[in-house]
Formats: structure tokens, sequence, C-alpha cells
């Protein structure tokens, strides 16, 4: 009899992972803005710094066990050559390029998602900030209250994807979604199977019941439903990318190479250096694999990204496009009356 495959366990709607930050998480890149590009690109001091914290950096914690390992091997047969064989260089020379293409490979292909992830969060950064503006100048005025709902989910949004794509736990998500919504707002989206696309719909909520009402006109909902339209896009290619790694056989055959490449390494440094070997081939080990650790981590990119701090800037925008309309206005409404 035909037996039925198992299933794999069903995805969990959050990981109930901790925010991302540099202490938690491996090749995180923080938000920079000029005072951070000064210090980075300050020569003198910048490579005593990088290598005072190498002892320190999640790279390198985790690839300290394997180049640990990789060391001890060197040092025993070092120590004990009568229990190890002799390989000559020529094998490691011939198969080096083919190494090295494999890890430039790997690297490239995952700082390419790297960079698609951030240009996807760039657009929704500037599809929010639209959609805002819009809103502001379609319903400020008209009504203030559907306005303020619509605004409250643009905000609510962002922080929304940004838990979604980093598998954040539902507490995170609840406290901050309590700060920025009413209570049933924030019970109708935890309830959601889809959140991001639950808010997305009741920014098309807001739109289409500000045209039943006639306080916007068919091409201010239109205008209004394709920044909506383009915040989907954005978040679908987020997920693709998110639920698509690169090919499995890459990543294997890389590890594979990498470990029986470097784990006959010994045999051929210990004969033509001694005890030297030892410390050569750790720090072999360790710029080898660091390169490939980096490629590991930069192939899932929003924990990488601060995409914290990238909400924090979109709320930081629309809550100042509602000051300056409202500023904006009363001194229009001044200069009528004046005039």
């Amino acid at each position: 009899l035909l037996r039925r495959a198992p299933r794999r366990a069903p995805p969990r709607a959050a990981d109930d992972l901790p925010v991302p930050t540099k202490y938690n998480t491996a090749a995180h890149s923080p938000a920079y803005f000029q005072p951070d590009w000064a210090r980075h690109r300050y020569t003198p001091r910048r490579f005593a710094r990088h290598f005072s914290t190498w002892p320190t950096s999640l790279i390198m914690k985790n690839i300290l066990p394997v180049v640990t390992l990789l060391t001890a091997e060197t040092a025993i047969i070092a120590y004990a050559p009568q229990l190890a064989i002799a390989l000559p260089m020529l094998p490691f020379s011939l198969t080096s390029f083919m190494m090295g293409l494999l890890l430039t490979f790997r690297a490239n292909q995952s700082y390419g998602r790297w960079w698609e992830a951030r240009k996807l969060w760039g657009g929704t950064v500037n599809s929010c900030r639209s959609l805002a503006r819009e809103t502001l100048n379609g319903l400020r005025k008209s009504s203030p209250a559907l306005c303020g709902r619509g605004l409250c989910m643009v905000v609510a949004y962002v922080h929304v994807l940004a838990a979604h794509l980093q598998g954040l736990s539902d507490d995170y998500l609840r406290g901050v979604l309590e700060e920025k919504l009413e209570p049933t707002e924030v019970e109708s989206i935890m309830r959601s199977k889809h959140r991001p696309g639950g808010v997305l719909h009741a920014m098309g909520q807001v739109n289409r019941a500000a045209q039943e009402r006639g306080e916007i006109d068919n091409v201010t909902h239109l205008l209004l439903s394709g920044y909506v339209h383009n915040l989907t896009d954005y978040m679908g290619a987020c997920e693709r990318i998110l639920r698509t790694p690169m090919p499995l056989s890459i990543t294997r055959h890389t590890s594979r190479f990498l470990m029986v490449w470097m784990g006959c390494l010994p045999f051929a440094l210990v004969p033509q250096m001694g005890a030297l070997a030892v410390p050569v081939m750790a720090i072999i080990a360790i710029l080898l694999f660091s390169i490939d650790e980096i490629g590991v981590n930069l192939e899932e990119p929003f924990r990488r990204l601060p995409l914290q701090d990238i909400a924090n800037v979109i709320e930081a925008s629309v809550v100042s496009y509602k000051e300056e309309h409202d500023s904006m206005r009363a001194v229009m409404m001044n200069a009528d009356a004046s005039a």
C-alpha cells in the first residue's frame, strides 16, 4: 500500500523573535544619517575600530565552532604527524578558484536579495508618504474623522508589515498598535489571517466610504486606491523574498565544498609549515567561513534591515504632514480673511 508522505508543520503566524538589533542579529544594517556616515568613512580609526570589535562580532560567534574544530584538527596533525598523511598543495591550488567562485556567487546573490528588499521598502516609504499627503488634501476638510482613520491606518500598516516580515511576537505588535489605533481596530487586525493585507483592506474601506458619501471625487478615489495598490505590490514582493530562499542545492553544495576543502587543507599545510600551520589555518578558516556566513545571513534580508527605524520615519512623516497641513490651512484662511 502507498503511504501518504508526512505533512510539514504549518508555519506559525509569528515566530516570537526579538526586535532585531546589531546586538542580536548578525549582519544587521542600521539606518544611517550624516554623523554615521562621517564616522563610517573616518579612515585613520576605522581599521582599528573594526579590528577591536572582531571578537564580539556575531558573524565571528556563529563560525567559531567550525573554526575551532578545524584549528584543533590542524593542531593534532601538527603534534602527531604519524597519525596523518601528507597531501600535495596542487589539488588545493587547482580548486581554489572554484571555491572563490562559489563564495562570490553566494555572497553576490544574497546581497542582491538584501538590496531588492531595501528598494521595496524605499517604495513603501514613498507610497505611504504620498497616500498620507493626498488623504490630508482630499479628506481633512470634508471629513476629519475619516481622514484621521486613514492616517492611523497608514502608520499602523508599516508597523504591521515590519512585524510580519521579521517574525515578531503578537504581544509586541499588539503593544505597538494599541498606541496608534482604537481597541476595536486593534482586535480586528490581530484576528486577521493576513494582517498587512487586513490593514490595506481597511485603507480601501476608508477611501470607499469617503467616495460613497461624496466627500471625495472619483479622481481622488482612484488616486488613493492607486497608492494602496502600490503598497500591495511592494508587500507581495517582500513576501516573495521571504518565502523563497536561494535554491537549497547552492547553499548545501557551497557548505559541503567548503568543509571538505578546509578539512583536507591541514594535511597539506602541516608538512610544509609545521606548527605554524595552526594559526595560519585558523586565520584562513575565519576569513572563508565569514564570507559564507555573511551570505547566509543576507539571504534573509528583513531581519538585517532596520525596518522598525523605517517605520518610525514614516510615522514621523505622517505626523509632520498633518501638523503642516493644519498650519498651512490656518495661514491661508487668515490670508483670505485679510483680503
